[in-house]
């Protein structure tokens, strides 16, 4: 009998943490983009964009996003949730921090629980920038949840990014056209996102990717930089991209030879 509601009992608990996860990984097929904060959300929740207040159908989670505020600039997560904090005549002594993966890296999340239960979060953006969320409600579905918004949390604001896990001669290879024949400038770094600015095919029908030549070959004499898509992986949505203008391919004329 004893063994039977120990059973019961680790079932139970099972199910507490798995029920979490679950509901964190929900698909996040809603987006919300104001031009100054952006975010997608589960259809779980309901949004008041006046208060930028998400709620779950359920009731049990309340989620409210700040717009970026200049106590933000130029601020890590932990020194904007201080501030933050301390502008509502707040002082904390212990703030908790995680490293989330996203992308080709990872993002800070750093956060305190409040007398009153409320959770207050600060989100580092992929762009540097620092954002902030106030949750209230169950401390079970909370934190799998919330992170799950919060990891696509400026996703919405650039609508594709790309990034590769292997360097060098193992990685992508950045190309002044869209084409296996085109010159090579450079090799894309592991660990950084890069935005991409439009697509263009090659004459075999590969997608290629365009980027900014300034961030993605560095100190190089072009005007351009491609990547081809099968060899980066994406971030966002990469379906609805503007053409990009291939630049034409340059003959190499050959030279006199001297004297004749």
């Amino acid at each position: 009998m004893l063994n039977r509601k120990l059973v019961v009992l680790l079932l139970i608990a099972a199910l507490l943490l798995v029920v979490p996860a679950v509901l964190g990984q929900q698909a996040l097929q809603q987006n919300f983009n104001d031009g100054k904060i952006a975010f997608q959300y589960p259809n779980s929740f309901s949004l008041d964009e006046d208060t930028l207040t998400l709620t779950n159908l359920t009731g049990t989670l309340v989620v409210t996003f700040e717009r970026p505020s200049p106590l933000f600039l130029d601020s890590d997560a932990e020194t904007a949730l201080r501030k933050t904090l301390r502008a509502k005549g707040i002082t904390v002594d212990e703030v908790m921090t995680e490293e989330v993966p996203y992308g080709a890296g990872t993002r800070t999340i750093v956060w305190t629980e409040l007398e009153d239960g409320t959770i207050v979060m600060a989100v580092e953006f992929t762009d540097e920038g620092v954002g902030m969320a106030v949750v209230e409600g169950s401390m079970l579905l909370q934190q799998a949840t919330v992170l799950a918004m919060v990891a696509s949390y400026d996703s919405a604001a650039v609508s594709c990014k790309v990034w590769v896990d292997a360097e060098g001669e193992d990685g992508a290879r950045v190309r002044v056209g869209p084409g296996i024949t085109r010159t090579v400038t450079n090799f894309l770094p592991t660990g950084e996102n890069f935005v991409v600015l439009g697509q263009s095919i090659d004459d075999d029908g590969n997608v290629w990717y365009s980027l900014d030549h300034t961030v993605a070959s560095p100190g190089k004499l072009v005007d351009s930089a491609f990547v081809r898509a099968s060899d980066v992986n994406s971030l966002g949505d990469c379906s609805n991209l503007p053409d990009a203008e291939a630049p034409a391919v340059v003959p190499i004329e050959p030279t006199a030879e001297a004297g004749s």
